[in-house]
């Protein structure tokens, strides 16, 4: 087996592992409490709770824009991994753990698993160059548009706004709350995964950077002979 289709069977099997468990900590412990971890996956629950619809259809709805637009600008070697996850967590939410047991007990242990569980989803999902979809691609999109602002300061505008919002929704400030400290647990797993694997900020940043440059790179190369075939034909 070659090395390259080993690393990719690999990445595939990760990534569908890792939707799995982002889907548990959203399904069985942040869902029912009404805690919006942050994200795409935080309007989902928040929407859920106005419409009655699940929040795997939602979180696939959601993401349907956002992926047709990562393709354009983001390149295919991420979307197509960012896609598998997306259809994981779809799946795993209203397929695999809607017909299981929900914790509905203390909030705060509701956002700290959750927080715990969606975040080891995310870096595992992250430490195979996938995203879980979402806002993780419009912070990365925001990010090509204006590269000069970091991706955390990005990252923390969409989750605040994605608090307020669910926080009407709520009509209670504790959602908020719970919402913080499971976002808090969400970002200490994600980093703590991330650096198991060698992978410190640093190395998150270049990644982010090398994948808004990539549909950049492929442009210029398409426009090169395009522009060679003009200049031959004066």
């Amino acid at each position: 087996m070659k090395a390259t289709t080993k690393r990719t069977l690999i990445d595939i099997a990760v990534i569908i592992i890792s939707g799995f468990i982002f889907s548990c900590g959203l399904k069985t412990f942040t869902a029912p409490n009404d805690i919006a971890p942050g994200g795409a996956s935080g309007i989902c629950v928040a929407v859920a709770h106005l419409t009655g619809l699940s929040e795997g259809v939602l979180y696939f709805i959601v993401n349907v824009p956002l992926i047709v637009i990562g393709f354009i600008f983001l390149g295919r070697r991420l979307m197509f991994k960012t896609l598998l996850s997306i259809i994981t967590i779809t799946v795993a939410t209203d397929y695999v753990f809607a017909y299981l047991p929900h914790y509905e007990g203390d909030e705060m242990l509701a956002a700290i698993f959750g927080g715990l569980l969606i975040g080891a989803g995310l870096g595992l999902c992250y430490s195979r160059e996938g995203t879980s979809g979402g806002t993780d691609i419009l912070n990365r999109l925001i990010y090509k548009r204006f590269p000069h602002i970091s991706i955390g300061a990005i990252t923390f505008a969409t989750d605040f706004a994605v608090i307020v919002f669910a926080t009407c929704v709520f009509g209670k400030i504790e959602s908020a709350l719970y919402a913080i400290i499971a976002i808090f647990f969400q970002n200490d797993r994600y980093y703590r995964i991330r650096k198991l694997r060698g992978q410190d900020a640093a190395y998150i940043q270049r990644q982010i950077r090398r994948d808004c440059s990539e549909d950049n790179d492929r442009r210029q190369r398409r426009y090169i002979p395009q522009r060679k075939r003009r200049i031959q034909r004066r």
